[in-house]
């Protein structure tokens, strides 16, 4: 008889040889009997990071569904094709992914992450699109032929999101020369520097650098400035922010189990805390308001990725 101590070394062994192999590490998180479930999320800067900003929600959702719930962590070309290939069950990901496999991956949106800010629960985003203050340019119109730096063409507050609304506003985005700088910091630098005409960055990065005294908003410029209540200066309509979704894989019944218990989460709860959250929020008509929006960053993700 092999000892439950050995069993558990080949399946730390076995989880490395898969690491090593492709570069993806899945975390089983909890002891839970029931059925397997990959939950993919999408990083943005590390797989160390992501497990341990999330690793508290799997083990929390394992609880609720009685599964053995797989803390996934994929970027954005990984994250599409896990969701094609159909070897994940749940997925935390942005609002252009959601849009870009919503029909094929058969998601369905079930909450949104809410953040404090100024006292206050937001749960939406967007992008700013700026120059530097002193730049003869004042309008996105007069954007044309002008170098603009991005963080990723698969960046939808740092990139796409602002894109689409210089399109909207019309100015082909062929007649932009697209700098991806990978880093939303490096971005705001290199429009302070003049290493780039204008820049786009999600809302909050602004005003995160100023609160770090690397910037002061009089540096800068914001184009086609949307004055309301949002606490973050932003050039875009608000979308959503990211979504936790679900395949037909997990039931109706299981999708409102756990709708109910991540809503009901206490703000100070491990869950949401480690993973720098005011908490999550339903969804409502959210996706539906904003999918006119997405059907322009849709056509242009796909225009630029060429």
């Amino acid at each position: 008889m092999v000892s439950r101590s050995r069993l558990y070394c080949w399946g730390v062994v076995a989880n490395v040889i898969v690491v090593l192999l492709t570069g993806v590490c899945v975390v089983p998180v909890g002891d839970a009997a029931g059925k397997d479930v990959n939950l993919g999320v999408t990083y943005v800067e590390d797989t160390a990071g992501t497990f341990k900003r999330w690793q508290a929600l799997g083990g929390y959702l394992s609880k609720v569904m009685n599964a053995s719930v797989k803390v996934v962590p994929l970027n954005f070309d990984a994250t599409v094709q896990w969701l094609e290939g159909g070897r994940l069950q749940m997925v935390l990901t942005n609002p252009l992914i959601f849009f870009l496999m919503k029909e094929k991956a058969q998601l369905s949106a079930m909450v949104i992450m809410a953040f404090k800010v100024r006292g206050e629960s937001v749960d939406r985003y967007g992008s700013v699109v700026f120059v530097k203050a002193e730049s003869p340019i004042n309008a996105v119109s007069e954007l044309g032929g002008k170098s603009v730096a991005i963080a990723s063409k698969n960046s939808l507050g740092g990139g796409l999101g602002g894109l689409a609304m210089v399109e909207q506003e019309g100015v082909k985005v062929e007649s932009l020369t697209l700098k991806e700088l990978k880093e939303q910091d490096k971005v705001v630098l290199a429009v302070l520097n003049g290493a780039t005409d204008a820049g786009i960055v999600r809302t909050g990065i602004l005003e995160e650098m100023v609160a770090k005294q690397r910037l002061e908003m009089k540096d800068i410029k914001v184009l086609h400035r949307i004055e309301d209540a949002y606490p973050y200066v932003h050039s875009t309509h608000l979308w959503p922010e990211w979504v936790l979704a679900v395949r037909p894989e997990i039931t109706p019944q299981e999708r409102e189990q756990c709708k109910k218990a991540l809503l009901s989460i206490p703000s100070n709860d491990e869950v949401l805390t480690s993973a720098g959250l005011n908490g999550f929020k339903d969804t409502g008509d959210m996706f539906a308001t904003v999918s006119p929006f997405f059907d322009t960053v849709l056509k242009l993700y796909h225009k630029i990725k060429q």
